[in-house]
């Protein structure tokens, strides 16, 4: 599992508010869906083909299947299966189990914790760990896990260097909303270029600490696309860099005269995930926020991604990036 069960219910946090699921009716969470995923796979079928021809396996004690079946037979509340959400790509392991769930006819039980024919449920299960020994899915999440550690580690390598380097730092973010046919377009791949030059040449260079972009996938057939500054802040008091809003509007206007999308502002952070973002390396808060922010940025591309396998998370920019390597220019930004 590439995430510690010690993080998954802030990846849990994260799902809804990246998405704004947490706004939809309640319906099983991405990492329900994970987790039933990883039971089903290590599940031992025997048990079940043991009970009697023409009996039914029926649960008196709700046990970690049942609470796998319940979370498979739900998946047609959720809006990243029913079409609400059709953008958001789950993990290879898991659109496998989903496809032979549906070929079961698992999903969608009336009776919430299901009845089923013995040799029924042996069968799905049996498929679906069959399906894992295949050539097809273990490559399929091999590159999908390979491409999540990458993403990890060039985080954890930023925010080793950032306190070596600063004593803290404030965040702000603004998003820009497109559409999923944009993704990888030359128009797009400009105005994000022209985002990060902007704000390179609008912000204190003495401030500008890094720019992140985080993809993110919402109701509303929406891909949105998240600029996250961290701007140097030494002490708690220092004033808050973006606070003077002409900045962010000279911003805005370069961007939007070089390019047909908009640029929008917003004050809560991270969709409201974040309740603070003052980062001070000596406050006792600072490895649990670390923490938190590495889950949202990073840790949700172990189970879930916007319109394809590639990562979420990105890096345009590093002030303290102190070595030119593959893909990072001498002056900090990163290219692809």
């Amino acid at each position: 599992m590439l995430l510690p069960k010690t993080d998954l219910p802030l990846a849990g946090k994260a799902y809804l508010h990246s998405t704004g699921a947490n706004y939809a009716a309640p319906h099983p969470n991405v990492i329900d869906l994970q987790q039933a995923t990883i039971m089903l796979s290590r599940t031992k079928t025997s048990p079940v083909s043991n009970t009697p021809s023409g009996a039914f396996y029926t649960p008196t004690q709700p046990s970690p299947l049942d609470h796998g079946l319940y979370t498979l037979q739900n998946l047609n509340v959720c809006p990243w299966y029913n079409g609400s959400m059709p953008h958001l790509n789950l993990s290879p392991e898991m659109l496998k189990c989903i496809d032979i769930a549906n070929q079961h006819g698992i999903i969608y039980q009336p009776n919430p914790m299901g009845i089923y024919a013995p040799n029924g449920l042996k069968q799905f299960i049996s498929q679906f760990q069959d399906s894992l020994l295949t050539r097809s899915i273990s490559q399929s999440q091999k590159e999908w896990n390979e491409a999540f550690k990458s993403t990890a580690v060039s985080f954890d390598v930023t925010f080793k260097q950032l306190p070596k380097d600063v004593l803290g730092f404030e965040m702000s973010n603004f998003k820009l909303v497109t559409t999923s046919d944009q993704l990888g377009s030359p128009q797009l791949d400009r105005a994000i270029s022209a985002a990060t030059h902007g704000i390179i040449n609008t912000i204190d260079p003495n401030r500008l600490l890094t720019i992140f972009l985080k993809t993110e996938v919402n109701f509303y057939q929406q891909v949105k696309l998240r600029f996250i500054i961290l701007l140097k802040r030494d002490y708690i008091d220092d004033p808050t860099v973006l606070s003077d809003f002409s900045l962010f509007e000279k911003l805005k206007l370069g961007i939007q005269q070089s390019s047909f999308y908009t640029i929008n502002y917003e004050p809560v952070l991270l969709n409201g995930y974040l309740n603070n973002g003052l980062f001070h390396k000596n406050s006792a808060t600072f490895k649990d926020q670390l923490k938190q922010l590495k889950v949202y940025l990073v840790g949700t591309d172990a189970l879930f991604r916007v319109a394809g396998n590639k990562p979420t998370f990105e890096i345009l920019y590093e002030k303290y990036k102190k070595t030119t390597t593959k893909g990072v220019r001498s002056n900090g930004l990163v290219t692809a």
